[in-house]
């Protein structure tokens, strides 16, 4: 596509493709070995407690003796693409609500100008045994 020994100069080149210089010259670097560990412990339990949020993830993790925070885990987590699933819905009755007041109609109506939404999505990750060697790959 983009080539130095070509007439144009690799600025236009780049300019007439629609493409940023600093794409051209981009090398990705892959995750470090102590990600890659990190992330195997972490799938591993995965398996065993899917409902474990990034902060519940990190809180093991930290008892095990693993010096990883919670905001780690959590793009760990985004990037192996682990979400957390619930074993029945969260929901909300008017007495149970501690925020708002149980004779306002704030828990009737939806906010002037919000459109609706639809019913809630509720997701599964399902993952599969680790592999031998298995690598993860952004």
């Amino acid at each position: 596509m983009v080539s130095k020994d070509h007439d144009l100069s690799v600025r236009r080149q780049c300019r007439l493709l629609s493409l940023v210089r600093s794409n051209l010259y981009y090398q990705p670097t892959g995750e470090s070995a102590e990600n890659l560990r990190f992330m195997a412990i972490i799938d591993k339990q995965f398996l065993d407690t899917p409902w474990y949020s990034s902060r519940q993830m990190a809180r093991y993790m930290q008892r095990q003796g693993h010096k990883c925070g919670r905001h780690r885990v959590r793009r760990l987590m985004r990037l192996m693409r682990l979400l957390r699933h619930f074993d029945t819905p969260v929901t909300r009755s008017q007495k149970s609500c501690p925020r708002k007041h149980p004779t306002s109609g704030a828990h009737n109506s939806p906010p002037r100008g919000a459109k609706p939404r639809g019913m809630p999505f509720w997701g599964f990750a399902f993952t599969s045994p680790p592999q031998n060697q298995q690598r993860y790959v952004a």
